[in-house]
């Protein structure tokens, strides 16, 4: 009869509530809990009991790729920012969204993704744990965070970047742990895209897909092509999952098909 409540921040606002399923939680149980969060008017999505559940997890490993590239190359986080957000598929750039949600809270996140799925596929920004470490935790200290106050960076940032392969390194990132969810049974892909919808704002209606119904416009067989060249590039961390290979072996290729 145990069943978890994962409230997206604010709590008041926000719609998503994932219904964390633990290992003898019954159906009836997570029956209940799903017709609970729909009485209180939230949108709730199931899920096992993994690191991260499903949105942050997802979230994180996108975003992992951005902070990568930031530090190995110091990169201008505004631009990124600005860059990012203009190209229409997240809704605010990840940096300005960070100093919303508070660095301390996206630290902790970070930390327990890396720590359990390890630093190849996650990344715990250096900068972030600085600032941190200074008191510096975005809009609940005054909005000095990535940005002060003033809008200028807490960072020694100042390179160019190049908008169109951070774009391409945080979308297909974002699509592998899509695909990693749903291979383990964590969630139905259905649910992994809503709860990208209604906790990450991924909003069709606003041009942002979520990841699935992105790929399934795309033609599943252009995103392998675009991981098996990313994978070339970076590394394992952007081979194309399992279940993307048979879906396009069988020719399930989305809208195409």
């Amino acid at each position: 009869k145990v069943v978890g409540f994962h409230y997206f921040y604010p709590a008041s606002v926000m719609p998503l509530v994932e219904i964390v399923e633990g290992e003898e939680t019954t159906p009836e149980t997570v029956t209940a809990a799903l017709t609970f969060a729909q009485a209180i008017r939230k949108q709730p999505i199931a899920c096992l009991e993994v690191p991260g559940f499903v949105v942050n997890r997802i979230l994180m490993a996108g975003m992992s790729e951005v902070w990568r590239e930031q530090e190995e190359k110091k990169l201008s986080i505004k631009a990124m920012d600005e860059g990012i957000a203009a190209a229409g598929v997240v809704p605010m750039g990840p940096y300005l969204l960070v100093n919303l949600l508070g660095l301390d809270t996206v630290l902790h996140v970070a930390e327990h993704v890396t720590d359990s799925y390890g630093t190849e596929r996650f990344y715990v920004p250096k900068g972030m744990k600085k600032l941190v470490s200074e008191g510096k935790l975005g809009a609940k200290t005054g909005g000095d965070g990535f940005y002060r106050p003033t809008g200028e960076s807490n960072l020694k940032d100042d390179g160019e970047p190049d908008v169109a392969e951070l774009v391409e390194l945080l979308t297909l990132k974002t699509f592998v742990e899509s695909c990693l969810v749903l291979q383990e049974g964590v969630a139905t892909h259905r649910d992994i895209d809503f709860g990208m919808m209604a906790g990450a704002g991924l909003d069709p209606r606003r041009g942002l897909m979520p990841p699935f119904m992105k790929a399934d416009i795309e033609g599943l067989d252009s995103v392998l092509e675009r991981l098996e060249n990313a994978a070339e590039r970076y590394g394992e961390r952007f081979a194309p999952p399992t279940i993307l290979r048979r879906l396009v072996a069988q020719g399930r290729l989305g809208q195409k098909s």
